[in-house]
């Protein structure tokens, strides 16, 4: 179930609440050292993602960086298209 928002006055005026989109995707940046190599979004565990990257890129010293709080899923796209991370915008 989505949270909803229910302000102070919203309560006091009879107004209908809002509805907040859930935050669930992380966006992160893949670095080894300081070398940023690839980047992303995740709606799962970033541990667990990187584990993922670890292994299909082969590259034992891979991390993960969080970029931010976590966002919604629509914006995390939109972050994703903006820093170009995908392989069809590249």
């Amino acid at each position: 179930m989505a949270p909803i928002m229910l302000s102070f006055l919203d309560a006091i005026f009879g107004r209908a609440p809002r509805y907040q989109a859930p935050r669930t995707h992380q966006r992160y940046l893949a670095k080894v050292g300081n070398s940023i190599v690839d980047c992303g979004i995740t709606g799962r565990d970033l541990d667990v993602r990187e584990r993922e990257r670890r292994y299909k890129m082969g590259i034992p010293n891979l991390y993960l960086e969080p970029v931010g709080p976590r966002v919604t899923a629509e914006s995390a796209r939109q972050w994703e298209r903006d820093q170009r991370c995908s392989p069809y915008d590249r």
